[in-house]
């Protein structure tokens, strides 16, 4: 087998062994290490400010694993200055005895939350929650359908764990 390594100066250093790709990034999303990201692919687009996973992308967390068709990283000024990152197509989080699954999910560092849509599901210890969208809630490991008016803040399904 072939292996090549590219160092990228910012501190992120990327894998590539054949067509496969590893990263080790801080997604800002709670945990003390890094969230390493493994794709067929990896692009790096100078002009969106982003780098594209696609195929079998699969994440990994101090606290949580996900899995999606593609994940867009966005970023600021630097790397490490990461603003947010969507993942698209069969997403499935899983933390713990919870899992998470839909079409898109939106994770926002600043507030430490994913936001998932595109038939949104969340199983969690035999309850199941679905919505239009669904907001899961990092820090406090609460979640909710912001659509649903129908559901109380003390809900069992809401309730912090």
């Amino acid at each position: 087998m072939r292996r090549s390594s590219i160092a990228i100066a910012v501190g992120l250093l990327l894998s590539v062994v054949l067509s496969q790709t590893a990263l080790g990034v801080d997604l800002g999303l709670g945990g003390n290490s890094l969230t390493h990201i493994r794709a067929e692919k990896m692009a790096l687009e100078y002009s969106s400010r982003s780098v594209l996973f696609s195929g079998h992308v699969q994440i990994k967390g101090s606290t949580y694993s996900m899995a999606s068709d593609t994940l867009r990283i966005y970023y600021g000024e630097a790397f490490h200055d990461v603003r947010s990152a969507v993942a698209k197509g069969n997403v499935r989080i899983d933390s713990g005895n919870r899992r998470a699954t839909g079409e898109k999910a939106i994770l926002n560092p600043a507030s430490h939350t994913i936001e998932l849509t595109g038939s949104p599901t969340v199983l969690d210890n035999g309850h199941q929650l679905r919505g239009r969208k669904i907001i899961i809630h990092l820090d406090n490991h609460e979640y909710m359908d912001p659509s649903d008016p129908n559901i109380a803040p003390d809900d069992p399904l809401l309730a912090s764990r």
